[in-house]
């Protein structure tokens, strides 16, 4: 009995691990307060165009609370290609639009991670949104085998916008796109909140009265 369940339990790990091999580098803010998680493994496609008016990834990786993110494709889809379920887009250029946590703090920021599977030519990645200044942060690659790697870059807008555009183009192909999202305030902020918790502390104990 106790090998049968441990077959299932590793059998349970590789089924998840299966269904989503582009998520290589889940960001440690994944699941945190003013996050999303979304993925698209392209299931299914069309050419010249197609949108998918919801992520079509693994469940429990996709969770967005505010609204279903959309992503606008353009190329050629070539149906069960690539180390995920679903297939491919080849010479494309795909538009996602994210929704995310509204923070009118304008010393807040926003922190984004792609995680591309792409095959012979790495995506360009762009984001733009209304009146934020985005930079690229980290970006290093995973390779898969058989020619499929994965190209994380992690990304942050300044301030805090409610929705992005993220871009991705290639002549190459893509299989799979995951993407995190969190909305923070600025470290300042965080300091003068850490500040204030303390001296108010420091205030309640200048009041006890200890009694032997």
């Amino acid at each position: 009995m106790r090998h049968i369940l441990a077959f299932g339990c590793v059998a349970a790990v590789l089924a998840a691990v299966s269904t989503a091999p582009a998520d290589v580098a889940a960001p440690d803010y994944r699941g945190d307060d003013n996050s999303t998680c979304q993925e698209w493994d392209f299931l299914t496609g069309s050419s010249p165009s197609w949108d998918y008016f919801a992520p079509d990834g693994t469940e429990g990786i996709t969770d967005n609370p505010y609204d279903p993110p959309l992503a606008q494709v353009t190329g050629d889809y070539v149906a069960n290609t690539g180390p995920g379920p679903g297939g491919a887009w080849s010479d494309y250029t795909a538009n996602l639009f994210i929704k995310n946590a509204v923070e009118l703090d304008p010393d807040s920021f926003k922190k984004v991670r792609v995680q591309a599977t792409f095959r012979d030519t790495a995506p360009v990645i762009d984001i733009t949104s209304a009146g934020e200044a985005w930079t690229r942060g980290d970006s290093f690659t995973v390779p898969l085998g058989g020619g499929w790697s994965v190209l994380v870059e992690d990304w942050r807008g300044e301030p805090n916008p409610d929705a992005e555009r993220i871009t991705l183009t290639s002549p190459g192909l893509l299989s799979e796109v995951i993407v995190d999202t969190v909305c923070i305030p600025e470290p300042a902020t965080l300091a003068l909140l850490a500040a204030g918790w303390v001296a108010m502390r420091r205030k309640r104990k200048a009041g006890w009265v200890i009694v032997d």
